[in-house]
């Protein structure tokens, strides 16, 4: 048996993904940029698999989506890269459920 997790979008829910009910891990990671971030500029995230929506990233506590011309793009297993400079003080959280 499995349990599903769903994160809202507007009026709609969105599947994040399930997890065996005997319960999910959450790993969560916060970096506050101490300088402005370029555009392109590696962040690091913990390790995930790519393409699987296990990974949440919020800005300043807002809820980013992925894809090239949305807020960041999940670049590999351990990194995510924004689309637009970020200014410094920007708080970056990555919450990653398994």
């Amino acid at each position: 048996m499995t349990t599903a997790l769903y994160r809202r979008d507007g009026n709609s829910a969105v599947l994040v993904g399930t997890f065996p009910s005997g319960g999910a891990t959450v790993t969560r990671t916060r970096t506050t940029l101490a300088a402005a971030l370029p555009a392109g500029t590696s962040v690091v995230v913990p390790t995930h698999t790519v393409g699987t929506n296990n990974l949440l990233i919020y800005l300043d506590g807002i809820l980013c989506h992925a894809g090239s011309s949305d807020q960041y793009i999940d670049a590999s297993t351990s990194t995510i890269t924004f689309n637009d400079a970020l200014p410094s003080g920007s708080e970056i959280t990555a919450v990653l459920i398994s």
